[in-house]
């Protein structure tokens, strides 16, 4: 049977399911409209070393095995919960910055939009290709690093939620821009050949 230490060596782990996987489970599930199917397994294995502390034949050594490998299953779940994020914020950010290709949007908010969107842009990519380096040296390293990546991930998402109205102001303007220009090169060449049509009969005429 389990021995009295076993509740104090499990409260670590549904602490940190209560205080850190379960919201980025419910994160992730905000984002993406899914349920992490990884997650969800691993989420079975752990209960399942859990419930093997509580048969009757469980010994002090197979009790302190399974709370281990409870234990690496918790940290494997958030160590994916922030590798999904990331990903899901590295596409956002590549969707947005296709969305908004030559567009000017250095103007919003007198700069600072720009200036706070690439700083962050440039510390995801960094603490994410730091926290990759560091997965087979270091997993507690790694997580911690997965989780700078994953905040400034929040915080850009938030950045352009937040400038969406003067984002899509830029875009149209943009658009105007274009349109005009592309106006402008159409006339250009209407004009051109009907000052062609009128010049050539009279240069014709006086070369001959």
């Amino acid at each position: 049977m389990p021995n009295n230490n076993l509740h104090a060596q499990l409260a670590p782990l549904y602490s940190l399911y209560n205080n850190v996987a379960k919201y980025l489970i419910a994160d992730i599930e905000a984002r993406t409209e899914k349920f992490p199917q990884q997650v969800f397994n691993e989420i079975r294995a752990f209960n399942d070393h859990i419930a093997r502390c509580y048969t009757f034949d469980a010994t002090a050594e197979t009790i302190q095995t399974e709370v281990r490998k409870a234990a690496s299953h918790m940290e494997r779940i958030i160590f994916d919960c922030y590798k999904m994020l990331n990903i899901y914020f590295f596409d956002f950010v590549r969707v947005f910055e296709k969305r908004v290709k030559n567009v000017d949007f250095t103007i919003i908010n007198d700069g600072k939009f720009y200036t706070e969107f690439n700083e962050l842009r440039k510390t995801i990519v960094s603490k994410k290709n730091e926290a990759k380096l560091n997965e087979g040296l270091d997993k507690k390293k790694s997580i911690n690093l997965y989780q700078e990546a994953y905040n400034n991930g929040v915080k850009i998402s938030d950045l352009i939620i937040d400038n969406e109205v003067h984002i899509q102001r830029c875009i149209k303007k943009y658009r105007r821009n274009k349109i005009w220009n592309i106006c402008k090169w159409v006339i250009g060449l209407i004009v051109g050949a009907v000052i062609g049509a009128i010049i050539s009969p009279v240069v014709q005429k006086f070369i001959s």
